[in-house]
C-alpha cells in the first residue's frame, strides 16, 4: 500500500504557487514506485468556478523540493527526484508545454548520473 510512503499529503508548500505540494507528491511516488500508476480511492469533487490561485515563483520552488527530497537519500538515489522543467515540445508538430515534468523515465537505481539523458 503506497499511501504509508506517500501520506500525509503535505500543504504548507503552497504559498507561492499552488502545485508545489502535488510537485512533491508526484515526485515521491515517482520515486518510490517507478512504472506504477497510484490510484486512489473514488473521489466526487463539486468545483463549479474555479478560483484563481498563487502560481508564482513554481519553478524555482519545486526544484527547491526536489534538492530537499534528494537531500534527505544517499547521493545514488539523487537521480531518481527529476528536476522540474518548464519548456515546450514539438509534438505531431505543435508546441506542447511539459508541465514541468521532463519527458524521459527516472533513472533505475544501479544507473548514475553520467547515464543521465540530457533534457
Amino acid at each position: 500500500d503506497a499511501s504509508i510512503w506517500l501520506l500525509p499529503y503535505v500543504t504548507n508548500l503552497d504559498e507561492f504557487c499552488q502545485w508545489v505540494s502535488q510537485w512533491r507528491f508526484s515526485s515521491l511516488a515517482n520515486a518510490l514506485f517507478p512504472q506504477h500508476t497510484v490510484l486512489t480511492h473514488k473521489l466526487s469533487v463539486k468545483n463549479p468556478h474555479h478560483a484563481s490561485y498563487s502560481k508564482s515563483r513554481c519553478l524555482d520552488l519545486m526544484l527547491n523540493v526536489t534538492e530537499e527530497l534528494r537531500a534527505a537519500e544517499p547521493r545514488e538515489f539523487h537521480s531518481c527526484f527529476v528536476e522540474p522543467s518548464n519548456q515546450a515540445l514539438i509534438v505531431d508538430g505543435l508546441p506542447r508545454l511539459t508541465a514541468y515534468l521532463p519527458w524521459f523515465s527516472p533513472l533505475k537505481r544501479a544507473q548514475n548520473y553520467s547515464q543521465r539523458p540530457p533534457l
